[in-house]
């Protein structure tokens, strides 16, 4: 299947005080990427209650090498490895050409905002979604997530 790719900018502001990527940039990366793919692709399903609400209700990042402040945009990779009826599990990996520097997972619940409960996901939701599905195999960022307890 398809990942949806994110190219991102990386901001001098993202740093800690060593000059490496900050923890919290990093989930500030994830959630750019997801929010990027739920409001630009979504309108193309008509599909726009995930776009109005949802929350994260699970985060997960493994942190494998520093990555340092440059000139070009990162990359993150988003797809969906797991969709059940309220649910959309997605994972994501932070990378440049050569290297990964962080893999994550995030579970999205949808909202019906007029009740502020969890609803399920419409089927042009799953339509969507779907096209980013991508099953966890042996060697790839979620099976290594899930093997580590992530």
């Amino acid at each position: 299947m398809t990942r949806f790719v994110q190219f991102c900018p990386m901001r001098w502001s993202d740093l800690d005080t060593r000059g490496h990527v900050a923890d919290i940039s990093y989930l500030r990366y994830l959630e750019e990427s997801r929010l990027e793919l739920i409001h630009r692709l979504l309108p193309r399903y008509e599909a726009q209650d995930l776009a109005s609400g949802s929350v994260v209700t699970r985060q997960s990042m493994s942190y494998l090498r520093p990555l340092c402040y440059r000139a070009e945009p990162i990359v993150v990779e988003t797809w969906v490895t797991d969709m059940k009826a309220a649910i959309v599990r997605f994972a994501h990996v932070v990378r440049d050409h050569a290297q990964v520097y962080v893999e994550g997972e995030a579970d999205l619940v949808p909202l019906d905002l007029r009740y502020g409960t969890p609803r399920r996901l419409s089927e042009n939701e799953r339509t969507h979604f779907g096209a980013y599905r991508e099953c966890a195999v042996a060697g790839s960022p979620a099976a290594s997530m899930a093997k580590h307890g992530g």
